[in-house]
């Protein structure tokens, strides 16, 4: 399967964050992910829920975040745009000069 492309490995900042901050993005990311999930049966605001839930989760969980970028191989444009916004809430926590 040459047409398959697997994400490679590269450094997560979610390791250097302090732990008050982790602790903020897990759970206010698990509290969203359920709020999204009770707000499927409702047009439209369920799946926008649940993938900010997803990328909030992503910032302080490994895991979350490779299944997230797992999740947007096919929007390579959309992951671009949500590595940036993770790149800049990460600096504006723990400073300008710490490596993302």
């Amino acid at each position: 399967m040459s047409g398959a492309h697997r994400p490679r490995r590269q450094r997560h900042p979610a390791a250097h964050l302090p732990r008050g901050w982790r602790i903020f993005f897990i759970v206010s990311g698990w509290v969203l992910l359920v709020f999204g999930i009770a707000l499927l049966p409702l047009p439209g605001p369920g799946a926008l829920v649940i993938g900010f839930g997803a990328a909030l989760l992503s910032l302080a969980s490994e895991s979350a975040y490779w299944a997230l970028r797992w999740a947007f191989q096919r929007w390579p444009r959309g992951w671009r745009r949500l590595e940036r916004a993770r790149r800049t809430i990460f600096r504006k926590i723990v400073g300008p000069n710490a490596a993302p």
